[in-house]
């Protein structure tokens, strides 16, 4: 996938946001926004957020660090993919790079552990075939496809080994 691609999927990936600056209706790019309310919430296109938020119209949402030990938790707790907000990775790491070096390594931290949590689960449904769940988020879902394309030839390649070892 080249540069310009994944700028591009970053670019559309969806981020939460709160509307600071009142207005009856707006458009970016070919989509009306409207109407716009103080302390609504909503969920639009990066590209589109950053837009809105350079013009002082809205401001990004972040998750606390108790939200994401929340989500952690939930996860721990769980066999199966838990749900999570399409952009939590990224919104997590932009909330570490905004706060002071120990807070930055909690945020870090936590994030990390509950990608560990759910690269168990997902490498486990990729290596028995199991159909992807709703809950996977982007990044998630482009790993779960190449691993199971990964394990799927290995498989193959294996299973022709065997074969011919057999003959």
């Amino acid at each position: 996938m080249g540069n310009k691609h994944r700028e591009t999927l970053g670019e559309i990936t969806p981020v939460r946001v709160r509307v600071v600056k009142p207005y009856q209706s707006l458009t970016v790019g070919d989509e009306r926004i409207g109407p716009l309310t103080p302390d609504k919430e909503l969920i639009l296109a990066r590209w589109k957020a950053d837009v809105l938020v350079a013009e002082g119209i809205v401001e990004r949402v972040l998750p606390t660090l108790a939200e994401i030990r929340t989500y952690t938790r939930v996860e721990e707790r769980s066999d199966t993919l838990q749900p999570l907000p399409e952009n939590l990775y990224g919104d997590a790491l932009h909330l570490a790079s905004k706060e002071e070096s120990h807070r930055r390594k909690e945020i870090v931290a936590e994030v990390l552990a509950l990608g560990r949590l759910r690269l168990e689960k997902i490498v486990k449904m990729a290596l028995y075939g199991e159909e992807k769940p709703d809950n996977m988020v982007y990044q998630e879902r482009i790993l779960y496809n190449k691993l199971r394309q990964t394990l799927v030839e290995w498989q193959r390649n294996n299973l022709m080994l065997n074969e011919k070892m057999g003959q």
